[in-house]
């Protein structure tokens, strides 16, 4: 699973899937999970794009990986996105 940075903005249990590191849940992993579970189940995270409605393309290129995010403006002018894509090499 891919989540874009931008909507959750720091994951500090991801130094625990390093092979040397054991694994202790402590306060800060539950924050970072508990950030993550609100962004995931919070309503219009992604929406269906609407018909008519012009779509913003948002890229970015590192040397190891690419994201592609596609997304639309809300009534209120908000960027939402559509889809979000991600990929490493």
């Amino acid at each position: 699973m891919t989540i874009h940075l931008k909507f959750v903005k720091k994951v500090s249990f991801t130094r625990l899937l390093k092979k040397v590191t054991p694994f202790i849940w402590d306060q800060a992993c539950q924050n970072a999970f508990e950030s993550i579970k609100q962004c995931l189940t919070r309503p219009h995270v992604l929406v269906a794009p609407i018909q008519g409605r012009p779509l913003i393309l948002s890229t970015t290129a590192l040397e190891r990986s690419l994201r592609a995010m596609l997304a639309q403006c809300n009534d209120e002018g908000k960027k939402i996105p559509c889809t979000i894509s991600a990929e490493q090499w």
